[in-house]
């Protein structure tokens, strides 16, 4: 399904280059497995574009299971208008809009995370 070929990934930006929250346009870039202390793991890597924050990079990950509640549903149904997805990767170069929100960690670490993805077609 996806190859496991990011092993050391940093799903936040930590404290520069902090993206200010809001919506941006984005294209789903990469998807990629790989495992952290919480296992196994889904990546989704995508790049902005407009608003001062063309290129930038920003990834969101879930866990690998797929169920009625969960965040890998969550991106696979704002991404697709299929039912059912056999190859995540077929799912790259397809355009959202995200919501990007900073949070802050137990140490005091501001970083970015994408609280929604939404499929650019249900905003016009």
């Amino acid at each position: 399904m996806i190859a496991n070929k990011k092993q050391n990934i940093v799903t936040t930006q930590i404290n520069k280059n902090l993206i200010p929250e809001g919506l941006y346009h984005a294209t789903l870039s990469d998807v990629f497995r790989f495992e952290n202390d919480h296992g196994p793991r889904i990546g989704f890597e995508f790049t902005l574009s407009g608003n001062g924050v063309e290129g930038q990079e920003i990834t969101r990950t879930t866990s690998t299971r797929c169920t009625k509640k969960s965040k890998l549903n969550a991106t696979i149904t704002a991404l697709s208008s299929v039912k059912s997805i056999t190859n995540l990767k077929s799912l790259i170069g397809t355009q959202c809009i995200l919501l990007v929100i900073q949070k802050t960690s137990r140490q005091g670490v501001t970083f970015n995370e994408i609280d929604r993805i939404l499929n650019s077609v249900d905003l016009k």
